[in-house]
This record gives C-alpha cells, structure tokens and sequence, in this order.
C-alpha cells in the first residue's frame, strides 16, 4: 500500500515509522488564531487521512537455516562476551564504550531468546 506523504521533513523522516512494523501515534496539533486558519484546515485534513490508514502488522523474525552462518554468529557472541567482561573489569567511563557495551547486552539477550 503506497501512503502518500505531505512535503514536509518532518514527514520524510518519520516515513519508515508511518509505513514500518512501529506503533505509531500522531498528534495533531492546531491553533486557534485566525491567522493559522490555512495551516489549522491543513493539519486537520493530514490527520484525518492519517487515521484512515491500515498497516498489515508482521512480526520481525529472522530464521537461520545455514549452520556455518549460525556458528560463525555463536563465535561472534562468544568474543562479544569476553570483549563485554574485560571493558566492565576496567570500569570505563568513555561514554562510546558504555552504548556499545549495552548494545552488546541488547544482542546477548536476544540471543538468548532464540
């Protein structure tokens, strides 16, 4: 289903939210000033095409059938953990260091959900 989108930034990068697998909420915000009639009238018929739209939701999955690719992966998450626990042994403060330590923490647990 094609969304046809305002020509605005705003709309341009939220497009992959409007269209994705995300849970979307829009607020439509108005003014009541006359001199914002235009611009009132146009959120309000934005937003009421916006509500109309239905997405097919899917759950992401990613099914690994090739076993080569699967221990290569299961390598990966052996030396992410070892890298993990010689970071948190020097106790770092870098912020970098600390959003990829979570990031690891994040592919750990969904790793273990599989």
């Amino acid at each position: 289903m094609h969304v046809p989108f305002r020509e605005s930034k705003l709309t341009r990068i939220l497009q992959d939210s409007f269209g994705g697998t995300a849970k979307t909420l829009l607020v439509a915000t108005i003014s009541p000033v006359a001199c914002a009639v235009e611009e009132t009238l146009s959120t309000l018929k934005f937003a009421d095409r916006a509500k109309n739209v239905l997405q097919k939701i899917r759950v992401n999955e990613f099914q690994i059938t090739n076993q080569r690719a699967m221990d290569k992966m299961q390598s990966e998450i052996l030396f992410l953990k070892d890298l993990l626990k010689n970071k948190q042994s020097t106790k770092t403060t870098d912020p970098e260091i600390t959003l990829k330590n979570r990031q690891i923490e994040d592919i750990l647990s969904v790793n273990n959900e599989l």
